[in-house]
């Protein structure tokens, strides 16, 4: 089995995410709402983690070639500047508005991004039949309205706890 190869070559041929989205979604996020700003932040936050695992797998792929295969390769590099913007964006986004307005974002964002990624840029293949396509579609979804949902419950006063929570006396 050969390892994943990125190169800038294939970069050019297919882009894999328009990259004025990042930039333009923070610029949009600075002029909004609470709810506007982090739930666009969770949406950069959700390119930015999706990216970081392609440039992961591009690293993983070259550590069979050695050491020096991957210090001299430009995705340690592009991982190493990524990577922690995603961290520092996420943590934004979930300072800068409700949890309820970002972390579904970031939890359905994620996984696409990585899939088109890897469909694009490793060649990829998704195997099974459209109906599993579809059911896996489905169980996304679900996975962030369960999100949401469950961000948007509402915490227990200080102090008090959950009937389920109490141990008999």
């Amino acid at each position: 089995m050969q390892a994943p190869v990125l190169s800038w070559a294939r970069l050019r041929q297919r882009p894999p995410v328009p990259w004025h989205w990042s930039p333009g979604s923070l610029v949009l996020a600075s002029r909004s709402g609470l709810t506007r700003r982090s739930a666009t932040l969770g949406l950069v936050t959700g390119l930015l983690f999706g990216l970081t695992a392609a440039l992961i797998k591009a690293v993983g792929g070259q550590v069979g070639s050695g050491l020096v295969a991957v210090i001299s390769g430009w995705p340690i590099y592009a991982l190493l500047v990524i990577g922690p913007a995603g961290f520092v964006v996420n943590q934004l986004a979930f300072q800068a508005g409700p949890l309820a307005a970002s972390l579904p974002a970031i939890t359905a964002v994620d996984p696409l991004v990585s899939i088109v990624l890897g469909l694009l840029l490793f060649d990829e293949q998704l195997h099974g039949r459209p109906a599993a396509a579809v059911a896996e579609c489905a169980a996304l979804s679900v996975l962030a309205l369960s999100v949401l949902r469950l961000a948007r419950t509402e915490q227990l006063p200080r102090g008090e706890e959950a009937d389920s929570d109490r141990v008999p006396a």
